[in-house]
């Protein structure tokens, strides 16, 4: 279970329940804005790189978020 909390102090929990075997990654939440206002959506989507690119430009992708990631360390 993740919980996310607002600055305002609204919670918003999602259970992510089984993991796929060979996930790298899962979605959680879905943030988008409707009429102003921020709008988060429980998502729960999990992710396994294919052959090639990293998890997260097949995250990217999915979403069509349009980011490109380059090798890095911290």
């Amino acid at each position: 279970m993740v919980t996310l909390t607002s600055d305002r102090g609204d919670r918003f929990r999602v259970v992510l329940g089984e993991c796929p075997p060979q996930a790298h990654a899962c979605a959680i939440a879905l943030i988008k804005r409707q009429k102003g206002e921020l709008v988060v959506g429980r998502e729960v989507q999990w992710f396994t790189p294919q052959d090639g690119p990293g998890v997260q430009d097949v995250i990217s992708r999915a979403y069509r978020l349009g980011m490109k990631w380059t090798p890095g360390r911290k």
